[in-house]
Formats: C-alpha cells, structure tokens, sequence
C-alpha cells in the first residue's frame, strides 16, 4: 500500500502561504501531525519493494533448489551418456543399480526415527514460521490498512467539522446581516411613518389653528359689524332726532328753512346713494360733498345769528363725520376680510397641492424601497442558490473521491486475499507433489523388498502407512 506522503504535509516550514488551500484540503495543528505519526507505521515504497524483494528471494531459494535437483538429474543423464561406450545393457543395469541403491540410501535415512522427528520438528518449525510470517505480515497489512482508514477518517472528519463549521459560520453572517437589515429597514419604516404623523400633527395643527383664526376674525367681524350696526343706528337717530328737532324748531320761525332742510335733505339723499357705490366714486363724492357743505356753511352762517342753530349744525357736521368714517372703516374691514379670506384660501389650496406631491413623493418613495428590498430578496435568493449549488458540487466531489478509496481499499483486501488463496494452492500442489514423490519411493521399497524375498504381509505396515499423515506431522 502506497500511502501520500503529501497527507501530512512537508517537513520543512514555510515562511508564508504560497496560495490558498484546496476546498478539500484538511488543516491540522503539529502536535496532532507528531501524535498522528507517532502511533502510525507508515510504510514507504522502500519498504513495500524491500518484502517484495524478500518474498522473491525465498521463491528464488525455492526455484534454486529445484533447478538444483534438476541440473543433478540433467548431469547423472549427461554422464550416463558419457559412459554409453560401453553396452547398452550394462550401462542401464549400471544405472538401474544406482538408482535403486540411491533411493534406498535416501529412504532409509528419510526413514530414520531421528531424521523423522527432525525432519518432522524442521517441516513444523518451518511450517509455523511460515505461518507466523504469513499472520505477522497480514497482521501489519491489516494495522497498516487500518491505521490509513483511521487516518482517513480522521481527516474526514476534519474535513466535515470544518465544513460544518464554516457553513454555521456562514448562515450565523447570513442570519446576522438579515437581522441588521430588517432592523435597518425597520427602522426606516418606523422613522418615515414618525415623521408622516408629525407632519399630520403639525398640518392638523395648522389647519385647526388656521380654522381657529378664521373664526375668531369672523366673530371679530361680527361684534365690529354688530356694534357699527349699533353706532350707525344710534348715530342715524340722533340726527334724525336733531333734524326733526331742527325742523320742528325751524319750521315755525322761518321760510327760509324749508329751503335749508329741503337742500339738507337733498345733500342726504345724495350721501345715501353715494355710499352705496364703490371705492372709486368715494373721492368725487367727497369733493362734492365738501363743496356742498362750505355753500351751506357760508349760506347758514350768513342767515343764522344765535347759537342754537351753531350747535346744531356743528352737530350734524360730526354726526356726518363720524358716519363717513365709519363707512371708511366698514370698507377698510371688508376689503382685509376679503383680501384674508382669499389669502386662508390660496394657502388651504397650496398645502392641499403640497399634500398630493408630499403623498406622490412618498409613494414613490415607498414603491422605490419596495422594488429594492425585492431586488435585494433576490440578490441574497440568488447568491445562496450559487453557495448551495457550490457546496453540492464539493459534496459529490468529497463523495466521489470517498467511493473511489473505498473502492481501492476493497480492491487491495481482495487482491491480499486472493493472495492468501494462491499461497495456500501453491502449498498444497507442493504437498501433494511431495505425497507423490513419497509414494514412488514407498513403492520402490515394497517392489526392492519384494524382490529381496520380504514375507508380504510384512510389508502391510509399510503399505498401509499413511504418508500424508506422517507429512502432516
């Protein structure tokens, strides 16, 4: 067996990495490389060619023995014709009687009770040595075999926690950035939705207090216009009272006022209808009004001679005066009423518009988080689709690789035990040879004996002695 040496890495240190690691390579401290080492035999190819070596040179021992015999029988053929000259009947019974007497000679030392039990204590001795050796080495074959299987696992199961490991790594990251982003996102949410319901809050808060305003200007408007109402009426008795009493007072004392109180009443009449209309007729009006007084004004100061009819007609003017201006400030009310309501208008219709682009803003907004938070869904579907595919490949890979050692180490048991067969048949047929070879020469020595006169029934012990046994022995 074989085993790579590269396993356990080089001898020398390095100062640096010279590249990055395999996807399968197993990683060990130098503590378990020396542990690993220490209660492992590595066997070199040295030392598989060194009982290579030692196995042939016992089959050459074998092979040289019985070249041995052979080229002695080839020399006994090559002398036995050498010695043809003489006639071919002597020189057979020649060799007939050397024969014979050689395979007494060597049966009855073979024969002997002391060669038996040595020869018998040499085949056991040899036997059981060959035995051991054959156990021995199978034992180292087998501690061998096993300490590579147990080295192999052991660096598969290196290889499994590490991988184990870096994939509990890798989903704990995995899990870790999806937790961070949810929260991000979260948070994200959590801020825009705060913020949207602040905004409300302060839009509610605007519009109510924009409501609020208008309202209290509308009532604002209401108590001024009631209480104008109330001063314009009072103010338009008191000089109705003061016309009537002027009238009452004038119309018995002289003509001439029926034609003051007509052109008076004329001049109200004129200032009734003239209030009536716009702003743009207010200054003619005036004018006229004012050229209209001063003619009364020097006509009444050049009739009236006592001072009633002066307060009365200081009266009027300051009624008149005070109506005017109470017109003006009605006008001036109604036109800020006007312009405020028009202004509370265009800003209720610019928040309204305002609304609709913040709400379109925010719904493309969210729209646009949206599309990436799927786009993001399927970059993370797409990249653990990569990383899953990846690690099926390097676990077809890692099975593949393991089939194929299973596989080798399977093909080295069978090829040990058919090993173990053709010794064991070798051993046989050499036994059997040799039952053979026992039994010509048994043979011969019944035959030998036969013709020396043995009594046959003699012979029976040594006929029916049983070789394989005494072999077995």
């Amino acid at each position: 067996m074989v085993v790579d040496e590269s396993l356990f890495g080089r001898k020398t240190k390095t100062k640096g990495r010279g590249g990055a690691l395999p996807a399968r390579a197993a990683v060990i401290s130098a503590a378990e490389l020396r542990r690993i080492q220490g209660s492992t035999r590595i066997i070199t190819a040295a030392e598989i060619q060194k009982d290579k070596d030692e196995l042939e040179a016992i089959h050459a021992v074998k092979h040289k023995a019985a070249r041995a015999r052979k080229d002695r029988m080839r020399a006994l053929a090559a002398a036995s014709k050498n010695k043809a000259k003489k006639s071919t009947m002597e020189l057979e019974k020649e060799a007939r009687k050397e024969t014979i007497r050689q395979m007494a000679d060597k049966t009855l030392d073979e024969n002997l009770d002391l060669v038996k039990y040595l020869r018998g204590i040499g085949a056991r001795a040899a036997a059981f040595t060959i035995r051991d050796q054959q156990l021995n080495e199978r034992g180292a074959k087998e501690a061998r075999q096993k300490a590579y299987e147990d080295r192999m696992d052991l660096l598969m199961e290196v290889d499994r926690l590490r991988d184990l490991k870096q994939r509990e790594d890798a989903d704990n990251l995995r899990r870790k950035k999806r937790v961070e982003d949810r929260k991000v996102i979260t948070e994200q949410i959590d801020a825009i939705r705060r913020k949207r319901i602040l905004e409300e809050e302060q839009r509610e808060q605007e519009s109510k207090a924009m409501l609020e305003l208008i309202a209290k200007y509308e009532k604002e408007d209401q108590e001024a216009a009631a209480i104008q109402k109330v001063e314009q009426e009072r103010a338009r008795m008191e000089v109705m009272e003061a016309n009537k009493a002027s009238i009452e007072r004038k119309h018995a004392e002289k003509q001439r006022d029926r034609d003051e109180e007509e052109a008076i009443l004329l001049y109200q009449a004129r200032k009734d209808e003239l209030m009536r209309k716009r702003e743009q007729e207010e200054k003619e009006i005036q004018d006229e009004k004012n050229r209209l007084a001063k003619a009364m004004l020097d006509s009444q100061e050049k009739i009236m001679d006592n001072s009633a009819e002066l307060d009365a007609l200081r009266a009027r003017r300051y009624a008149e005066a005070k109506e005017r201006a109470a017109r003006e400030a009605v006008l001036k009310k109604e036109t800020w009423r006007k312009n405020l309501a028009e202004s509370v208008h265009k800003t209720l219709g610019d928040q309204i518009e305002d609304k609709k682009r913040r709400q379109a803003r925010e719904a493309a907004l969210q729209e646009r988080e949206h599309n990436e938070c799927l786009r993001y869904a399927n970059k993370v579907q797409d990249r653990e689709a990569i990383e899953n595919e990846r690690k099926r490949q390097i676990n077809e890979e890692f099975k593949r690789t393991l089939n194929e050692q299973i596989a080798a180490a399977r093909r080295g048991r069978t090829d040990k035990f058919q090993q173990a067969q053709d010794e064991g048949r070798a051993m046989r047929n050499e036994f059997a040879m040799e039952r053979a070879k026992l039994e010509a020469i048994r043979d011969a020595m019944i035959e030998d004996m036969l013709k020396r006169g043995y009594n046959p029934n003699y012979l029976n012990e040594i006929r029916n002695c049983d070789i394989q046994k005494i072999q077995m022995r």
